[in-house]
């Protein structure tokens, strides 16, 4: 792959297919074939007045990217999802973070994987604590929703016997 995407672009250059593919080192069907899977997974691409997408840095790292997911073996639709999945999310796909900068891609990996399974901890440990939180307060309301309607039976029930006491022993039939 070129690395002509991992210079520093001008973050307002934009670029046609044909300078997409180039990059890439990819065919223009190909780039047409990924931008048309990203799109039907959410991914926004900017587009002209003719409707012809306008590739900015962003982008050709997101291709990138997708071009590194299908090196690794996984499906268009699968590697398109998930960067999809990533600018929808706002997270990073980097092509530091892919590790295709340098020689050692196997220990850049290692590494990036390594720095996900911390992220993924710390996500699931937030997670944890806020399920806790919300069966906390679920348990909660749901103590004082009991609370609430027993306290409105006994209520029921005492009025319920101060009318009765207060009949007429002719009226206790009706």
């Amino acid at each position: 792959m070129d690395n002509d995407i991992n210079k520093k672009d001008d973050v307002h250059a934009t670029y046609a297919t044909k300078e997409v593919a180039e990059r890439l080192d990819i065919k223009t069907v190909t780039v047409r074939k990924y931008t048309q899977e990203l799109e039907d997974k959410g991914y926004k691409f900017e587009k002209n007045e003719s409707n012809w997408r306008i590739f900015h840095a962003d982008d050709l790292q997101a291709l990138a990217y997708l071009q590194v997911l299908r090196n690794q073996g996984k499906s268009v639709s699968e590697s398109a999802e998930k960067v999809a999945e990533l600018q929808q999310s706002n997270l990073s796909y980097r092509i530091n973070d892919t590790a295709i900068q340098t020689g050692d891609t196997k220990n850049d990996m290692e590494k990036y994987i390594e720095r996900q399974e911390e992220f993924n901890k710390a996500l699931i440990d937030r997670l944890d604590k806020q399920q806790k939180y919300i069966d906390q307060r679920l348990e909660e309301r749901d103590q004082n929703l009991m609370k609430f309607m027993n306290d409105m039976q006994e209520q029921r029930k005492l009025e319920v016997q101060q009318q009765e006491q207060g009949k007429r022993w002719w009226k206790f039939w009706e």
